[in-house]
């Protein structure tokens, strides 16, 4: 594994959710209403879960905070 693909998931985990691709203000307003503020916090929710509250926008947000 390269220093690249080590420090990604470190990086994903401390970034904060407004900040992770296809997040605006509603979905970032609503992470927050879930205490939900990290990456790290954000990859606690599930597959399923996150579809059931986003749609399709949920398996995106899925992907992109595993990077």
């Amino acid at each position: 594994m390269g220093i690249m693909t080590q420090a990604a998931p470190a990086f994903l985990d401390a970034l904060p959710v407004s900040k992770i691709y296809g997040v605006g203000d509603v979905t970032e307003a609503r992470f927050k209403e879930l205490g939900i503020t990290t990456g790290q916090e954000l990859k606690q929710l599930g597959l399923g879960r996150l579809q059931e509250m986003f749609g399709k926008r949920g398996t995106d947000l899925y992907h992109f905070v595993r990077g």
